[in-house]
């Protein structure tokens, strides 16, 4: 059976720690110490690791907020046929209905 390489020394690292008497807190500072943050599960919250925690709330903020601006600001323009003059309307309608006889 293959072994995984990192696995196993760590495990007898740990148990010649603990035969040492070192308390958790120091075994797992001197593996991080060793390692980097990378050897722990999940990463201290601060820094940058607390904005990369929050980054994905704060887009999804920001990304209902701009579909939110784009409604409102679509809902409030006038139609095209709204912003016509009657006259102007009227003519188009005509010519409209002038073109529909010429179909039939």
């Amino acid at each position: 059976m293959m072994g995984c390489h990192y696995t196993a020394p760590k495990r007898e690292q740990i148990a010649s720690m603990q035969a040492k008497g070192e308390s958790d807190d120091a075994i797992v500072a001197a593996i991080v110490k060793e390692q980097g943050n990378q050897a722990l599960s999940e990463p201290p919250q601060q820094g940058f690791n607390a904005m990369a925690l929050l980054m994905p709330f704060v887009m999804i903020a920001i990304g209902l907020s701009a579909i939110y601006w784009f409604i409102q600001r679509n809902r409030r323009q006038p139609a095209i046929v709204d912003a016509l003059h009657p006259e102007v309307l009227a003519r188009f309608h005509t010519a409209a209905e002038k073109e529909f006889e010429k179909l039939d």
